[in-house]
């Protein structure tokens, strides 16, 4: 356990792990799997959301659009699992916290808990419709 402790604070402190990678061509290159910050996580979040591995695979690796592409199979895995072990832990905690906050402005998207009682009154934001008046209707 010390040993685990350890190394999640280095990671911690390193803002990721180093990794070698294989592309597709055959050669090899050094990254870095980060931690994703937290400018980025919304990005992230669409991008695991619609199961865009390549998209996570490139903020994982703080690498351009297509880069993910030259990867052989077995490195994406590696890469993927790898950033689902930095991430998943924090990303778990930021989904929950971002539920609570729709929840407290009266947002509910699909899938998302619907048995909170929402409040009925209209905002003041909404538009309401004009009152018509009879005596401006021509009358014919």
């Amino acid at each position: 356990m010390e040993q685990q402790t350890t190394t999640d604070e280095l990671t911690t402190v390193a803002g990721g792990v180093e990794m070698e990678v294989t592309l597709r061509d055959g050669t090899k290159e050094q990254v870095k799997v980060i931690q994703i910050p937290l400018s980025k996580l919304q990005q992230f979040s669409m991008a695991v959301g619609f199961g865009n591995m390549a998209d996570a695979i490139e903020l994982y690796c703080e690498k351009e659009k297509g880069w993910a592409d030259t990867l052989t199979y077995e490195s994406a895995k590696v890469v993927m699992d790898k950033g689902c072990e930095l991430n998943l832990p924090f990303f778990s905690a930021w989904l929950k916290d971002q539920r609570k906050w729709r929840a407290a402005f009266g947002i509910v998207l699909d899938g998302e808990n619907k048995s909170e009682p929402k409040d009925e009154s209209p905002s003041e934001n909404l538009q309401r419709p004009s009152p018509t008046i009879t005596s401006l209707v021509p009358s014919r």
